[in-house]
């Protein structure tokens, strides 16, 4: 994205953001039906043995094809705001992902959580004194730059957690197949992939505070619905949902 923002114009951002959207929606769009046909007839271990052959074509392709798009610096890694980072980033990450099966009164999960807000703590201070930060939190004193990033992370969890939890739910609780399950997210993802060029060319022409707070809008009523979801509810009724919340996002 950075390189992106840097590789084309102000007038432009928009829609070279669009198909950036386009083709990180591609894997959402077509990678819950294919891993539900795979877990359907092999098992589940073939979803890495499927991407290990592509995944190193990838990387050859990349040693041959990708272009530094900018000039070198004389730019300096400082250790110590690595080694901050990865523990305060590490720690919070190890310690979430453990309570699910730790339990949040374990000590390898407070102990962990623990660890990782005074590493990040201590990170973000150093940031803000050192001349030449690792990464510059100052500019979390643009208001608009730290809404934006809000609205961001909380549109992001808002759209992992529907990928994630609806498929638990309509397998677990419904006893709905790995393939159908991702069936009913293929018209969701293919929506946003085909929305976000054109929300893109939108934001070139109207801005981003109206997509913004349309998309706001129909996430919210939508991720509302899903908290009433029962045990009846219809097959049809989650695909029409889901697609309007990702159509929503996609705008967001």
């Amino acid at each position: 994205m950075n390189v992106m923002l840097v590789s084309f114009p102000i007038e432009k951002r928009g829609t070279a953001m669009g198909f950036f959207g386009l083709i990180m929606m591609g894997a959402p769009a077509i990678g819950p039906t294919l891993s539900g046909w795979i877990i359907e007839h092999y098992d589940w271990r073939m979803l890495f043995h499927f991407i290990t052959p592509i995944a190193l074509i990838v990387l050859v392709a990349g040693f041959f094809l990708l272009r530094d798009v900018k000039e070198r610096s004389a730019a300096q890694i400082d250790l110590t705001s690595v080694a901050l980072s990865s523990l305060g980033f590490g720690g919070l990450l190890y310690g979430f992902s453990s309570a699910g099966s730790k339990g949040w009164d374990s000590f390898h999960v407070y102990g962990a959580l623990i660890v990782g807000v005074i590493a990040l703590v201590t990170f973000i201070h150093r940031q803000l004194h050192m001349e030449r930060p690792m990464l510059n939190f100052k500019i979390y004193r643009y208001p608009m730059f730290a809404l934006s990033s809000a609205i961001s992370m909380v549109v992001t969890m808002a759209m992992f957690s529907g990928m994630l939890l609806l498929p638990i739910y309509v397998q677990t609780i419904r006893g709905i197949s790995p393939l159908d399950a991702g069936l009913m997210l293929l018209p969701g993802a293919i929506l946003m992939a085909v929305m976000s060029p054109i929300n893109g060319k939108l934001f070139d022409k109207i801005g981003g505070r109206p997509l913004a707070l349309t998309g706001l809008f129909i996430t919210v009523v939508t991720s509302y619905y899903f908290s009433q979801l029962e045990m009846d509810t219809t097959y049809t009724h989650l695909i029409i949902l889901y697609s309007l919340r990702m159509f929503g996002m996609s705008m967001v």
